[in-house]
């Protein structure tokens, strides 16, 4: 009796289905989705806010993240910024896009040990190679991490 009664709501819902596709075929015209990128639309690149705390070197960077009353958000500039980092308290790491976090290929370049951190925009590489310890790019140890628009190279 079950077959019977799916038999007919299965055709009812295939016809609807079909009768929606033919009506959006015939409105072709008033259907108009986001302009397509331009041709020449390559890599977001940001830069730092104005009054943004900015770490310009490595020691910095890690003197930032490190120290438990430290910003927010620390920026990175366009450059290659060299060493592991350990991520020990909540913070937001923003790159311009072309920032690389470069690993000395001991361990893991970036190891995130709290939770609610965010990094973005940068390019990280040179990991270790153990599998064992799993060596990564960027190890998340902690909940709600936010990894975005990082391209990852030469890592485990």
């Amino acid at each position: 009796m079950k077959s019977a009664l799916r038999r007919p709501l299965v055709a009812v819902a295939a016809l609807a289905l079909v009768a929606i596709a033919a009506r959006a075929s015939t409105r072709g015209g008033d259907l108009v989705g986001p302009a397509p990128p331009p041709e020449n639309a390559g890599t977001f690149a940001r830069s730092a806010p104005d009054g943004a705390v900015v770490a310009r070197d490595e020691a910095e960077l890690a003197r930032l993240v490190a120290d438990p009353a430290g910003p927010r958000d620390v920026w990175l500039l366009e450059r290659v910024y060299r060493g592991d980092l350990v991520v020990r308290r909540t913070v937001a790491i923003h790159g311009t896009g072309e920032t690389v976090l470069e690993g000395t290929g001991l361990g893991s370049v970036v190891t995130i040990e709290a939770d609610d951190v965010a990094i973005d925009d940068v390019v990280v590489r040179h990991s270790g190679r153990r599998s064992t310890t799993e060596d990564a790019g960027i190890k998340a140890k902690a909940s709600r991490v936010h990894v975005a628009h990082v391209r990852v190279e030469d890592c485990l």
